[in-house]
């Protein structure tokens, strides 16, 4: 049976918070990874508690979107149904549990550069900011969509250069 887990990046600015885990946790130790854990109830309860627990975070923090779910299967975990969300923070002061032995706010391309939990980029794919979010904004102002608009275009010419894509794409986005 699937083991249903939330995905949790939290933003500031045009950075994304790394978490590296610990050797004392089940899966995956060393490897980069978002906010996460398995979903008990409810995912969208579930990634606050989350926040709180390996943050500190709580209440400092913006929900933005969620992604649709997926499913990734590894052969030595089993099948996870991954449930992705984003949330803006209203700071990088942040305080880890057991779970992390180290964190980093980076730009979210890191994510195509290190050893993460499998299919992490797939996470962030379903949240990030495209073009269409950021048209579709109406709640923020101009210096907020202009980082949202800035982080598409970031992402896309990441996406372009680890896949040796067109770069004409890259350039219609922009």
């Amino acid at each position: 049976m699937p083991t249903d887990v939330v995905t949790v990046f939290l933003r500031h600015g045009t950075d994304v918070l790394l978490l590296e885990r610990s050797e004392d946790v089940g899966s995956y130790p060393g490897d980069w990874g978002a906010v996460a854990g398995h979903a008990e109830g409810a995912p969208d309860a579930q990634a606050s508690a989350e926040i709180e627990e390996e943050t500190g975070l709580g209440d400092a923090v913006t929900f933005v979107r969620r992604g649709d779910p997926f499913e990734v299967i590894d052969p030595d975990h089993g099948t996870w149904v991954v449930h992705p969300f984003l949330f803006d923070a209203d700071s990088r002061a942040v305080d880890t549990n057991w779970e992390t032995a180290s964190y980093e706010w980076v730009p979210p391309t890191e994510l195509l550069r290190r050893d993460t939990v499998p299919d992490l980029w797939q996470s962030y794919d379903a949240v990030r900011p495209t073009i269409e979010t950021v048209a579709g904004d109406d709640e923020h102002g101009s210096a907020y969509l202009s980082l949202r608009a800035l982080d598409v275009l970031r992402d896309e010419a990441a996406l372009a250069h680890v896949e040796d894509a067109d770069w004409d794409a890259v350039a219609a986005v922009a």
